[in-house]
């Protein structure tokens, strides 16, 4: 019996099976989760960044502090964007996918003890470092004379 091979053996290798049509549509519809999931958390980080200024103006207001319903609210997106951002980075890696940069003001480690003295000790915190950058910002931006003061001890 005569066996005959055509083409090379090299070339045979060197090929990978073409992927199965489920598997090619599974990874669609898995990176238009992604771009979705994206969206999703580019869309809370914008509300956020609105409610921050509004609980900045609530607190300018109302004595240093920002109504409740708006700390909850910003609790409540904040929440949201770490499922969503759960959901984006366990997509990501089962396929090896980058995922973009995202800004997200981050809480100092000085401020969790406020954060657990009451329950919107987070917001508190992080609407008071917004303060403190805004004010920055303003002292730098002014042009003040220097003034010495005269010790009354004559």
């Amino acid at each position: 019996m005569c066996t005959l091979f055509i083409g090379s053996p090299a070339r045979a290798q060197n090929t990978t099976p073409p992927a199965p049509p489920a598997a090619t549509a599974a990874k669609q519809a898995d990176r238009a989760l992604l771009y979705r999931l994206i969206r999703q958390v580019r869309r809370i980080d914008r509300d956020s960044e609105e409610l921050m200024l509004q609980a900045m103006a609530e607190a300018r207001n109302n004595g240093g502090s920002a109504e409740p319903e708006t700390k909850a609210r910003i609790l409540s997106l904040r929440d949201e964007r770490d499922r969503l951002f759960s959901r984006l980075l366990i997509l990501s890696m089962r396929h090896g996918w980058e995922i973009p940069d995202f800004d997200k003001p981050t809480v100092s480690r000085s401020s969790r003890a406020e954060a657990q003295q009451s329950v919107f000790g987070a917001v508190d915190s992080m609407v008071n470092q917004r303060f403190a950058a805004d004010a920055k910002r303003i002292a730098a931006s002014l042009s003040l004379p220097v003034v010495s003061l005269v010790s009354m001890t004559g």
